[in-house]
């Protein structure tokens, strides 16, 4: 048989012929019948275009958008970093929502003060099968909205304060950099400002994820159900240990930061060999990894950091009635002594592992796309004046 025979095949025609057996064959080549490989290989580079076009149209879109806007929309460096700050938390959280769900779950497992059975604790993989099998796939996102009121005006808060507070002390001395103590003050200050703000929708949240009463309110009824039951102050429940953390953690997270840029900085200078005073403000930006590296690295140090007290502001505002005269100091450490007895020291992380996982993926696209927003915001919209 000859190679060109070899390559042929014969197929029954669909036209009859009655003269003779009743079908007729036609021969076509091996090449002209299509496979299953070349189909999928078509099909790939269908999508690829699809895709390389909506990319192109997207970019037109935004390119489009931001030449209007530009004309007509000036903006203060306030504004600048609170729209940030607010584009960042709603990526963020919504992005790690999951994992802060199990977080939640794992800290206030052990109700500690609760007449209630206390709940074993599960891994991470179980908690997560059992809330998808109690709750649905969408139950891992439960509490997000009332997380998202709550951390989009925190994180703007915390930015807007702690970039204000970086540039005052930085025009105040005269320079270009800030020392330790002064990023930490910064970072302290930010976390603690923020935190006490928006406190009684973290106390909220909490109750609608870890108290079955609660389940069934929304915010506004939560809020007022809270207020009625236990006064005003309920709405602060385990403020001291937030107060006590927050300083801390703000500290950690925008000072290792801060630090961490300011050495990448000083190694481009070094690099080039010139000084920090001569990089211009595009090259003083950071790259995409580095922005999410740092980021992962600061939120890291900052949650390990100040995680017990975490865990007991959490059991604190789970605990509902009357406590006599027991103080919130004395409250925190009952609460502190109780866990360490009946737990170990290793009680005070319980929770840690989703809690680090999710935290290093959070800080490192908020930190990446508040400071990606800010850069295309002063780039776009500044008002010259400010």
């Amino acid at each position: 048989m000859s190679r060109d025979s070899a390559s042929c095949i014969a197929i029954p025609s669909a036209d009859c012929n009655p003269s003779t057996s009743g079908q007729t064959t036609s021969v076509v080549r091996l090449g002209d019948v299509p496979t299953s490989r070349s189909s999928s290989r078509k099909n790939f580079v269908v999508v690829e275009h699809w895709l390389s076009e909506s990319e192109q149209r997207w970019h037109g879109f935004w390119s489009h958008f931001g030449a209007v806007c530009k004309k007509r929309v000036r903006l203060s460096d306030t504004a600048i970093r609170l729209t940030a700050g607010v584009s960042s938390a709603v990526v963020a959280r919504t992005c790690v929502a999951p994992l802060e769900r199990v977080k939640l779950e794992s800290q206030i497992a052990l109700s500690v003060g609760s007449s209630s059975r206390p709940r074993a604790r599960l891994p991470l993989n179980r908690s997560l099968q059992r809330i998808i099998k109690r709750e649905g796939f969408l139950g891992l996102w439960k509490g997000n909205k009332v997380n998202l009121l709550r951390t989009a005006p925190y994180k703007a808060m915390n930015f807007l304060v702690f970039d204000t507070l970086h540039d005052l002390l930085l025009k105040r001395g005269e320079k270009l950099e800030l020392s330790n103590r002064e990023r930490a003050f910064s970072g302290a200050a930010a976390g603690v400002l923020s935190a006490m703000c928006f406190f009684p929708l973290d106390v909220v949240r909490t109750r609608l994820i870890a108290d079955d009463k609660y389940k069934a309110m929304g915010v506004a009824r939560a809020l007022t159900h809270i207020v009625r039951k236990e006064g005003f102050g309920g709405l602060y429940r385990g403020a001291l240990p937030a107060l006590i953390s927050m300083g801390p953690n703000g500290a950690v997270f925008y000072g290792m930061y801060d630090w961490l840029k300011m050495q990448k900085l000083r190694s481009r200078c070094t690099e080039k060999g010139v000084t920090l005073e001569s990089l211009s403000e595009e090259e003083k930006v950071l790259g995409v990894w580095q922005l999410l590296l740092h980021g992962a690295i600061s939120g890291a140090a900052s949650e390990a950091s100040t995680y017990p007290l975490d865990l007991v502001r959490r059991r604190m505002q789970v605990q509902t009635g009357s406590f006599g005269r027991m103080t919130s100091p004395s409250r925190m450490v009952h609460l502190l002594r109780d866990v360490v007895q009946k737990h170990t020291v290793f009680g005070l992380y319980a929770g840690l592992l989703p809690s680090v996982l999710q935290v290093l993926p959070s800080s490192a696209l908020g930190y990446f796309t508040y400071e990606s927003t800010k850069a295309w915001l002063e780039h776009n919209f500044r008002d010259p004046h400010h």
